[in-house]
């Protein structure tokens, strides 16, 4: 029967094991989110005019009950660009992008954390969300990206914008 500094030793190794393991998991994670949004990045570098000056994010995209995906979002005071995103064989793709600036909509309703557009008529347009993590290996997530500081940016462009938005005419 092994004594006990053997069995200290023995647990001391197994758990310095765990940690490296652990470590490398942490790690690669972080390297894929890092990669993803990063080509979410390069959707918008190469699709919204002066958009390396812009604060981009990845965010869900609900326009009706049955069809939401996802989509970039630019923005700074005054303008938001949404880009819906495709996801074909694991590659990255976009639709057009859309402008809008207050001028553009007739409201914006935050609520539970997601914005609501309505078009100048009244009319919903969309639903957007940007969630400070988001992974691959909850269903329908195509991406990992962890944009903390991004979705509390989101959050503050979202109340200047509705306030903007949402002025009633006298």
């Amino acid at each position: 029967m092994p004594d006990g500094k053997t069995i200290y030793l023995i647990t001391a190794f197994v758990c310095i094991i765990l940690v490296f393991i652990f470590q490398e998991i942490l790690t690669k994670r972080r390297r894929i989110a890092e990669r993803d949004m990063e080509a979410v990045r390069q959707v918008v570098r190469t699709l919204v005019p002066d958009g390396t000056g812009l604060i981009t994010a990845y965010a869900r995209f609900v326009s009706t009950e049955d069809d939401n995906g996802r989509c970039a979002v630019a923005f700074k005071p005054g303008v938001l660009y949404v880009i819906p995103l495709r996801f074909t064989g694991g590659a990255l793709g976009h639709e057009t992008p859309m402008l809008f600036t207050p001028d553009d909509l007739s409201q914006v309703k935050r609520e539970a954390g997601r914005v609501r557009l309505y078009d100048l008529a009244g009319d919903f347009l969309f639903s957007l969300e940007v969630l400070a993590d988001n992974r691959r290996d909850v269903p329908r997530e195509p991406c990992s990206i962890r944009q903390k500081k991004e979705a509390k940016a989101f959050q503050r462009f979202l109340k200047e914008f509705e306030e903007q938005t949402n002025i009633t005419p006298v």
